[in-house]
């Protein structure tokens, strides 16, 4: 009878513990250091250098919080309000934000590998240092936020608000930023190297110094922008809204500028080798020395004058042409072949595309360079 009471009562008081350790916030349980770590963040909003894994904050209030050195991967913070707070050089690995606010907040140095923000807020927040690899930022408003020597490898900023960012010198390779909005943002010497930047908007940006080799620019909108010393090289650049934008020392090596808007763009010493500005508009462009290895059909030149002199080179440039991937119909799926097959072209559109006629189009105008569109 007396075990049957001791063991009543340590059942008891086992029940008794998890209603005080709030199990409903922390999965897996917080045990020794992690649950005084947690508590002590509770009674005082502050733990630096915790040992909190696993933690949840679920609809709770904790601005200015201190969790600088903090270790908190795989938390998850929901709804949560953690304004003013200090972060630096936290842990916060495999992390879930959903609809988090987390403003005005100090990143610097953080660890935010394979964060997953969802419709979260990060506004001007400090990320320098930061390490954001693989993590995901979809939807999130990270403005007037700033990113100093920031990794972001394989980074998702897909429709990410980026307005009035500072990036420099971070790294942004292979990441996407499809539809994500820079718009009068400074973005210095940093690196996009094979991202994706699809429909972005980046009007008034600067992005003087920086790197888009091999970038999937289709249909961005970069107007009026700095692109001062740029490096376009092998950019995919089909429809990308340039208009009045500085190219002064940019490098357009092989850069693909089919059906560009460039007009009253300022080229002075800008590198053109190989660059197809097929169907581009450049219309009251300044300092435009297309390289001869450049390649104008159908192209719209500062005077307004009609520019076919490559279109001679039709046939090789079909030979040659490389198949852009991942740019999808959305209503019927086809792969869209910009630079179109030699073996698919019909002979009516070879014939329209190695016109040569030099001057101006009767009605002031160029025809519409319409690429092949085929099933994947």
């Amino acid at each position: 009878m007396k075990n049957k009471f001791i063991m009543f009562m340590i059942v008891f008081g086992i029940m008794n513990l998890s209603s005080v350790i709030h199990a409903e916030y922390a999965y897996p349980p917080l045990l020794g250091d992690s649950f005084k770590g947690y508590n002590r963040f509770l009674k005082t909003n502050s733990c630096p250098n915790c040992f909190v894994p696993g933690i949840t904050l679920m609809v709770e209030s904790r601005p200015r919080a201190n969790l600088q050195g903090a270790v908190m991967f795989n938390s998850s913070l929901v709804l949560s309000v953690l304004n003013n707070s200090n972060l630096s050089h936290a842990n916060l690995e495999n992390a879930w934000m959903h609809a988090a606010h987390i403003n005005v907040s100090n990143f610097s140095c953080a660890n935010l590998t394979n964060v997953v923000a969802e419709d979260a807020f990060l506004v001007n927040c400090v990320f320098d240092c930061a390490i954001l690899d693989s993590a995901t930022f979809h939807s999130v408003n990270m403005s007037k936020s700033r990113f100093v020597k920031t990794s972001m490898l394989n980074t998702n900023l897909a429709n990410a608000t980026l307005t009035l960012t500072q990036f420099k010198n971070a790294d942004l390779t292979g990441s996407t930023l499809n539809g994500a909005n820079f718009s009068n943002s400074k973005v210095f010497h940093s690196n996009f190297t094979d991202a994706s930047m699809k429909k972005v908007k980046a009007k008034q940006a600067n992005f003087t110094g920086s790197t888009f080799f091999r970038t999937k620019l289709y249909e961005a909108v970069f107007t009026r922008s700095n692109l001062t010393s740029t490096n376009f090289t092998r950019a995919l650049m089909y429809r990308f809204m340039g208009d009045y934008c500085n190219f002064t020392n940019a490098n357009l090596t092989y850069a693909e500028l089919i059906d560009a808007d460039l007009q009253f763009s300022n080229f002075k010493g800008a590198t053109t080798e190989h660059a197809n500005f097929t169907g581009a508009i450049l219309l009251g462009a300044t300092n435009f020395e297309p390289a001869e290895s450049a390649i104008l059909c159908q192209t719209i030149m500062p005077d307004g004058s009609a520019n076919n002199s490559g279109c001679h080179r039709i046939d090789q440039y079909l030979k040659d042409l490389v198949e852009i991937d991942n740019l999808e119909s959305e209503s019927a799926g086809h792969a869209l072949h910009i630079r179109p097959d030699f073996q698919t072209a019909s002979t009516k559109q070879l014939e329209s595309m190695t016109q040569a006629s030099e001057g101006k189009y009767s009605n002031g105008t160029m025809p519409a360079f319409d690429p092949i569109v085929k099933p994947s």
